[in-house]
């Protein structure tokens, strides 16, 4: 029988937490492997209230702040890559260069860089030329770009590309079916004239955060190749970054998109819930899975939202970068401070944090703090997210573990059993916390325009690295650390848009990430505008 829907957050969190100790009771107690869930105290001892406001003005010097002034990645492409959505096609308008000359230029810098950054798991170098050559033919009759005519992506490797695997980045897929048909996202790519490059590396089964896959090795980071490129769309963030894709898509279930997009320096978008088909994607959370692009500006990320998205909007794609933020008077950026504690973000994410908020502030903005009693719980939406993706993504691979010959990795065969064990009434218990917490984060941030936090609240951690300095000598699980920020809002499906704002003194990406209204993404791309 289900139960009645908790109403305090502890009864909640007591409910969530006693669905994964059932499950977890089954399992092997001396399992290295299986994931921890940490929702009491103990999780959060020595909580303080974040910093004031008037400490944004000690913002640590030495950080880089400007977006705008990108420093190249030690893993460098071709600068077709880098040129951009609209000036690529400015070329190919004004005869600068064809499509092949741009699509060669790429195919040669992905065979010299990927044996060791290992950001494509293929290469679709005929079908990409072919694309090239076909467009070519259009501009000598006259065409003119617009939409992706002519643009480079990748595709993840879990979307299907109809005449190629989908490998998931694992062994176990390694000889799957030839996709007969394209993904949805990948139809309305091709409508739009984009030229598919490849498919872009992915953690096994997309499911975790730092792309180490023995399938196919770790996909590296190319700002520093000792360093994970985040996951799981780990190849797609990496390929932009390295200037070896103009664009690519990726998927997020609970920061798979804004992870590597933040590690990596680039723009990721995770539109509200729904707003992209995942139709042709190989689901790990179906309730929680959403498709995005993954770009060098916020521009770019725009126009690719406005080819891909289903949703109907009533702005254009680029439209309204400029425009006035507000017609109801000045951009209101609220900070969600009880999300934010102090001594549990990395110093250097911290300070250029609050160097952003002081731009928003110099552009114009007033920054609002949000009440605690007005947000939801931060530790039990990455509950409720790991609940979900273990529930759902053992629905969908579970049934991987009858095979005779496993080779998967022993972290997710781990997550697999735990999904397989959690009851019905504990996740259907679950999801009515989640439709209150979807409504709370609506009500909690209606004053305000867009809310502000970190993307991340360390810095990207080393391959085989198992945990993460934050500030002073506390570190944290880094499974747990790199998706503090991001699951909560793949459960609620509000969207969030991942941009870079500088680099530490170690040369890092630093980013930022904003969450706004359901299917108000232009806002999103507008307010990230006064960062870059």
């Amino acid at each position: 029988m289900v139960q009645p829907a908790p109403t305090s957050i502890e009864e909640r969190r007591q409910r969530i937490e006693g669905a994964f100790e059932s499950a977890r009771a089954q399992l092997d107690p001396h399992d290295g492997n299986a994931l921890q869930l940490h929702l009491g105290p103990s999780a959060r001892a020595g909580r303080e209230e974040p910093p004031a406001r008037a400490e944004r003005q000690g913002a640590d010097p030495r950080i880089a702040h400007s977006s705008g002034g990108r420093r190249p990645a030690r893993f460098a492409g071709s600068a077709f890559a880098a040129m951009g959505v609209q000036a690529l096609q400015r070329g190919y308008l004004k005869k600068e260069f064809s499509v092949t000359e741009v699509v060669s230029g790429l195919l040669e810098d992905i065979a010299a860089l990927n044996p060791e950054l290992k950001a494509f798991s293929e290469v679709f170098e005929e079908g990409a030329l072919g694309q090239a050559a076909a467009l070519d033919k259009q501009l000598a009759a006259g065409a003119r770009p617009s939409g992706l005519f002519g643009v480079p992506v990748g595709i993840k490797d879990i979307i299907d590309v109809a005449g190629h695997r989908t490998t998931l980045g694992s062994e176990m897929y390694a000889d799957n079916e030839v996709a007969r048909e394209d993904a949805a996202v990948v139809r309305k790519l091709r409508d739009s004239q984009a030229v598919l490059l490849g498919k872009n590396s992915t953690h096994e089964l997309a499911f975790g955060a730092t792309s180490d896959s023995r399938f196919h090795g770790p996909v590296l980071n190319p700002h520093d190749p000792s360093r994970v490129s985040g996951g799981s769309s780990g190849g797609s963030a990496s390929a932009v970054a390295a200037g070896l894709a103009t664009l690519s898509i990726g998927t997020d279930t609970g920061g798979s998109i804004r992870i590597p997009a933040a590690i990596c320096g680039v723009v990721g978008l995770k539109a509200t819930c729904h707003a992209v088909s995942t139709q042709g994607v190989w689901t790990l959370g179906f309730s929680l899975d959403h498709v995005g692009p993954l770009g060098r500006s916020i521009q770019d990320v725009s126009r690719a939202y406005a080819v891909i998205r289903e949703t109907p909007q009533h702005v254009r794609p680029g439209d309204g970068m400029n425009a006035p933020l507000s017609d109801a008077g000045r951009l209101k950026v609220g900070v969600p401070e009880s999300w934010l504690e102090a001594g549990r973000i990395h110093e250097e994410v911290w300070a250029a944090y609050q160097a952003a908020l002081s731009r928003f502030e110099a552009a114009g903005a007033d920054i609002v703090p949000l009440p605690a009693r007005s947000l939801p719980d931060l530790y039990e939406l990455v509950a409720l997210n790991r609940l979900f993706i273990m529930a759902e993504g053992s629905a969908q691979y579970g049934h991987l573990l009858s095979r005779s010959e496993l080779s998967l990795t022993p972290e997710i065969v781990s997550r697999l059993h735990i999904g397989n064990a959690i009851s019905a009434p504990a996740y259907i218990n679950a999801q009515r916390i989640r439709k209150k917490s979807m409504q709370q984060l609506s009500s909690g941030m209606a004053s305000v325009d867009v809310v502000a936090l970190p993307t991340l609240p360390a810095l990207a951690p080393r391959v085989g690295e198992t945990a993460v300095a934050l500030a002073g000598a506390l570190t944290e699980d880094v499974r747990e650390a790199l998706v503090r920020f991001t699951a909560p809002i793949s459960v609620t499906g509000h969207p969030a848009l991942s941009v870079p704002i500088g680099f530490t003194a170690e040369a890092l990406p630093l980013a930022i990430q904003l969450v706004g209204h359901y299917h108000e993404e232009e806002t999103l791309f507008r307010v990230a505008g006064l960062l870059a």
